[in-house]
């Protein structure tokens, strides 16, 4: 079958779908939008699934996506940059020397259990 490829009635109007749901409309306030502005006739269990399909589309595959550094809400809601200079700090600094006296020492050779360290 030649011709023009499908397209779903909702393509073109997906930028107003998706700025309608950053504002939390509900998919049947959308779905009543799309009727009066554009006369599309449907509900807004229709928008939701087409919406879902179409998100899924666009997600990359795994292992694809870009690594980003995990930060946290700052106090202002925005986003925290990591404190870079105390995690080169806490790389640098060295390793606390374990001694003889520490708690959890119980005398066990870790390569070879049935020895014991004097």
């Amino acid at each position: 079958m030649y011709g023009i490829p499908y397209r779903s009635q909702f393509e073109p109007h997906y930028e107003l779908i998706r700025d309608e749901r950053r504002a939390r409309k509900t998919w049947r306030d959308i779905a009543d939008r799309l009727k009066q502005e554009h006369g599309l006739d449907t509900t807004g269990k229709v928008v939701q699934a087409w919406f879902k399909r179409r998100q899924k589309r666009q997600s990359l595959p795994l292992g694809f996506e870009e690594t980003t550094p995990q930060t946290k809400p700052g106090r202002d809601g925005g986003l925290k940059r990591p404190d870079i200079k105390r995690i080169e700090k806490l790389l640098k600094a060295p390793a606390a020397p374990s001694t003889s006296s520490d708690k959890w020492n119980f005398g066990i050779s870790p390569t070879n259990p049935t020895l014991t360290k004097k």
